[in-house]
C-alpha cells in the first residue's frame, strides 16, 4: 500500500487483503474454497507382434484448495510384455519357462514393465 497526494489530498493505492476494512467497505467478501476432481487416462499400444494395449488411470478430487487425494492404477489390466521364447540361442526350461535365472520376460519388460499393474493412492498438500 503506498500513500500519494492527488490535488492536495492523501489518497491509500494498493492491494488490500479481503479481511482489511478498506476492503470490507467496498464490499469485498473472502473466498470460499473450490472443490474439484480431475481424471486422467493413459493408453500404450504396441501394433505389431504381440500387440497389447495397457490402461492408466487416476481420479483426483481438491478439497479447501490445498488438498489434493489422488486413487489411480498404472497397467490397470496387468498386461505382460511377450514371454522370452526358445530359439538356437535362448535355452527356455520347460519345467520354470523361463531362464537359468529365473527369468520369464525380457528385462527390458517393453513399453510397461513387467510386474503388471499397480494401484496407488496419493494426498497432495499445497502451502
Amino acid at each position: 500500500m503506498t500513500t500519494n497526494f492527488v490535488a492536495g489530498n492523501q489518497v491509500q493505492e494498493g492491494i488490500f487483503p479481503v479481511a482489511s476494512g478498506v476492503a470490507r467497505y467496498y464490499g469485498a467478501v473472502p473466498l470460499k474454497p473450490a472443490d474439484a476432481t480431475n481424471y486422467g487416462v493413459g493408453f500404450i499400444l504396441r501394433p505389431f507382434t504381440g500387440t497389447s494395449l495397457t490402461v492408466d488411470l487416476d481420479v483426483s478430487y481438491t478439497i479447501a484448495e490445498k488438498y489434493t487425494v489422488t486413487i489411480g492404477a498404472q497397467n490397470l489390466f496387468s498386461t505382460y510384455p511377450d514371454k522370452i521364447a526358445q530359439s538356437s540361442t535362448i535355452n527356455v526350461f520347460p519345467i520354470s519357462g523361463g531362464l537359468a535365472d529365473g527369468q520369464v520376460y525380457p528385462r527390458s519388460g517393453g513399453l510397461f514393465g513387467m510386474n503388471g499393474g499397480f494401484g496407488y493412492v496419493s494426498l497432495k498438500a499445497n502451502f
